[in-house]
C-alpha cells in the first residue's frame, strides 16, 4: 500500500503546529466596522441567533467549525474531539478532504466516526476539485457522503496549493462542468470553498450562474497552505517548488475583500 498521502495528511498537521505559516497578510476583517444602533426598539432578551443551516437543521449560532484535517489516525483524534465539540455547541461541521477514502476505502471508519460523535448536527463531506474532475461518474461521492451521513458536501478549490505541492495535480480544465453536472446529480445542497486564497466576484458569478448557492470564501488571512507546501517542498530538497511556495506564502484574496 502506498501510503504517501497518508504522510501527506499528518505531515500538514505536525508543520501547522510546530512551524509559522500563518500569512503575514491579514483576513481585513478588522478593517470591516458595524453601524452602531442607538434607538434598537428591541428586548435584548429576545434576540435569539439560531437558525436553519442550508434549510434544514437548526443550529444554535450562525458558526460552523471548517474543513481541517481527515483520514489519518492523528487526523480521526483532531476531528472527533471537533465533532463533540461541534455537538456540544450545536453547530455545524465541515470535514477535512475525504480523498484518502476515495484511495483506501477500508479507512472509511476514520470518517464515520465523526458522525458517532455528532449525530444530531448539519455535518458536510468534502472532497477536492481535482478528483471531482477524474471522475466519471459520481457514485465515489455518494459513498463518501452516506459514510457520514452527510447534510451538504463541500467541494475545495486549491490551485495554488496543488501548484506548490511537490504531488500536486494540476489540471483544472472542465472544473466549472463537473461542478455543474454535480450540482445537478446531488440531494443535498453543493458548497464551493476556497482554502486560503479566497473567491474573486468573477469566480463567484460563474459558479452562481450555474446554480451553486453557498460560497465558503476562505480568504488570505490565518493558514497559509503556500506555506506549509513549501516546508515539504523544502525539507524533500524540492528547490524549485520550495522557491514558488516561498513567492506565493502571501498570495490571495482577503476574506473581507
Amino acid at each position: 500500500m502506498n501510503k504517501e498521502i497518508f504522510q501527506r495528511k499528518d505531515d500538514h498537521i505536525k508543520i501547522s503546529m510546530n512551524e509559522d505559516i500563518n500569512s503575514k497578510s491579514t483576513t481585513w476583517l478588522e478593517c470591516v466596522r458595524f453601524v452602531h444602533n442607538s434607538l434598537p426598539e428591541i428586548d435584548l432578551n429576545d434576540i435569539d441567533i439560531s437558525m436553519k443551516f442550508l434549510g434544514k437543521k437548526k443550529i444554535e449560532a450562525p458558526i460552523i467549525i471548517g474543513a481541517l484535517t481527515g483520514g489519518t489516525e492523528l487526523g480521526l483524534k483532531i476531528n472527533q474531539k471537533l465533532a463533540a465539540a461541534a455537538e456540544k455547541f450545536h453547530i455545524p461541521l465541515m470535514v477535512g478532504s475525504q480523498r484518502i477514502q476515495l484511495e483506501y476505502p477500508d479507512i472509511s471508519k476514520n470518517f464515520s466516526y465523526i458522525r458517532e460523535n455528532a449525530p444530531n448536527i448539519p455535518i458536510i463531506a468534502n472532497l477536492g476539485i481535482s478528483q471531482l474532475i477524474q471522475m466519471e461518474d459520481f457514485n465515489p461521492i455518494d459513498k463518501i457522503i452516506q459514510s457520514i451521513e452527510a447534510d451538504a458536501i463541500a467541494i475545495h478549490l486549491n490551485p495554488l496549493q496543488e501548484i506548490i505541492q511537490p504531488e500536486g495535480e494540476t489540471n483544472f480544465s472542465t472544473a466549472l462542468q463537473k461542478i455543474s453536472e454535480l450540482n445537478k446529480f446531488l440531494k443535498i445542497p453543493l458548497i464551493i470553498k476556497e482554502t486560503g486564497a479566497g473567491l474573486s466576484k468573477e469566480v463567484s458569478k460563474k459558479l452562481n450562474n450555474i446554480g451553486v448557492n453557498y460560497l465558503d470564501i476562505s480568504g488570505l488571512g490565518g493558514t497559509s497552505f503556500a506555506a506549509i507546501e513549501h516546508s515539504r517542498a523544502k525539507k524533500q530538497n524540492n528547490h524549485f517548488k520550495s522557491i514558488i511556495g516561498n513567492r506565493f506564502l502571501d498570495w490571495g484574496i482577503p476574506t473581507a475583500a
